[in-house]
């Protein structure tokens, strides 16, 4: 079985069995590789940055599809390493190699927010990336109460593009939250940057259209979030993980944008190449043979349906964005 994963302006990723990936390729040029034909997407100019950016990396954890109070299907069998040190060793590689700007984690840190478990995610990925790194919560590390990585709205910028990074949990609750000082201070930021802006959490939003299979940011505060950013044209995407899926949509014209986790299938991470002239976002597969192996396995997590809800199709996981909508 071969697939292309990703294609960007001058990229390709596909996989059969293994990763490959080529770069310096044309843009708008029609190739075959692997047995795959594929397109190139339009140029976005010079390339000015590189963001690359993960979620659901969930440390701690030791069994995962569990559904509706039912039990574990997958776990690390006797011998393998925990698939969570796999998955984000791998990934963690697999974006040094990359040589990104910034790498932005976007919560779901820990299993069950636990300090030893914030602490292994933080040796791994600072100990990587050092001033690089940005990282908020998910609602998997608010579960106890503790309070880690919660700074309500961060701003960090990369060459042509600034990040807003919101904290969306809250303490003992799986679904997200923004307030309205929130809101104001993400709006205020793109407003007063000079580069287009994209803004990042880990609850999608839950506005018409999302089709959401877990709990977003909640309804009333998502839509006012989500019409504050559209009338802003210089933020072009709010990007975010919390649902394991791949997938992209839109609101008032504004992309909205769902990265797949980290932890199993497909194993995932997300890039945004800032250009000149536009844009470039793919996701990307853990690549390590130990990594490809758990991934795999856990495609067929929920009896099958896994693999293609939480790979979505070609075109959530590339696409390319304006610098200004």
């Amino acid at each position: 079985m071969s697939e292309v994963v990703s294609v960007s302006s001058t990229s390709v990723e596909i996989f059969d069995g293994t990763v490959y990936r080529e770069d310096g390729l044309l843009p708008r040029t029609e190739y075959e590789r692997r047995g795959m034909v594929f397109t190139t997407g339009p140029t976005i100019g010079e390339r000015l940055a590189r963001i690359c950016t993960t979620n659901d990396v969930h440390f701690g954890e030791t069994e995962c599809g569990k559904f509706g109070g039912g039990p574990a299907q997958f776990w690390s069998l006797p011998g393998e390493r925990p698939y969570p040190t796999v998955m984000n060793e791998s990934v963690v590689m697999d974006i040094a190699h990359m040589e990104p700007d910034l790498v932005v984690v976007r919560g779901d840190l820990t299993n069950a927010g636990e300090p030893e478990e914030y602490d292994e995610f933080f040796r791994m990925y600072h100990g990587a990336f050092g001033d690089r790194l940005c990282h908020v919560r998910g609602n998997h590390d608010g579960y106890t109460g503790r309070e880690f990585a919660n700074t309500p709205v961060q701003v960090v910028d990369a060459p042509g593009i600034r990040i807003v990074l919101l904290d969306t949990a809250r303490e003992h609750q799986s679904f997200g939250c923004v307030s309205d000082d929130q809101i104001d201070t993400t709006v205020a930021a793109a407003r007063a940057a000079s580069t287009p802006t994209i803004v990042m959490g880990h609850h999608p939003l839950d506005v018409p259209g999302a089709d959401l299979p877990a709990d977003g940011v909640c309804v009333d505060d998502a839509e006012r979030f989500a019409r504050a950013l559209a009338s802003v044209r210089s933020i072009v995407a709010y990007s975010a993980g919390h649902t394991h899926r791949c997938k992209r949509y839109e609101y008032a014209g504004l992309p909205l944008i769902e990265t797949a986790a980290v932890k199993d299938f497909p194993g995932a991470f997300g890039r945004y190449d800032i250009g000149t002239s536009g844009i470039s976002y793919s996701v990307h597969r853990a690549s390590s043979s130990e990594a490809v192996v758990w991934a795999e396995r856990t495609r067929a997590m929920f009896d099958g349906f896994y693999g293609t809800y939480a790979y979505g199709h070609l075109h959530d996981r590339s696409l390319t964005l304006p610098l200004e909508r």
